[in-house]
């Protein structure tokens, strides 16, 4: 819906690029949501890359990128397999936000101790859960951290 987009590119510099992976499966709301951020944000590049992460992610040049924002599918190898493929476009100096980072949601805690254990992240991302925010019984947060880069 652009939320995350909208909050990312209010918050970063007039010069900085917005590129976004997304499955892309509902395009009357997403083409809205995106015509809405491209009018409010005239200057800025924003690209949309359209698919499966799981493909689309590892199939896409290696980038920089300042901010990386994880917030795709909550269950089975997804969220690991997202863990993995964002490490390669993470620039030296990254900030890593995590959607859903609670044990409500196993799939999304399994990857980021994967993650955590492999080294892909520089330490294991610090949790956000707000007191009784919660969807549908299950709790609601976000996570804070960083991609392992070796600085050259």
């Amino acid at each position: 819906g652009g939320h995350s987009a909208t909050t990312i590119l209010y918050a970063t510099k007039t010069t900085a690029q917005y590129i976004g992976f997304d499955m892309w499966d509902r395009d009357f709301y997403e083409n809205a949501a995106l015509s809405w951020v491209k009018e409010h944000f005239p200057s800025r590049s924003i690209r949309i890359i359209k698919g499966d992460s799981t493909k689309t992610v590892p199939n896409t040049e290696p980038l920089k990128c300042d901010i990386i924002h994880v917030d795709g599918a909550h269950h089975a190898h997804y969220p690991k397999t997202d863990y993995i493929n964002m490490q390669r476009h993470a620039s030296v100096n990254n900030l890593l936000l995590i959607d859903d980072c609670t044990d409500s949601w196993k799939a999304v805690m399994e990857g980021v101790n994967y993650a955590t254990e492999k080294h892909i992240f520089k330490e294991k991302p610090k949790q956000f859960i707000p007191k009784s925010w919660s969807h549908r019984g299950k709790k609601k947060g976000w996570c804070i951290g960083e991609y392992n880069k070796y600085k050259n």
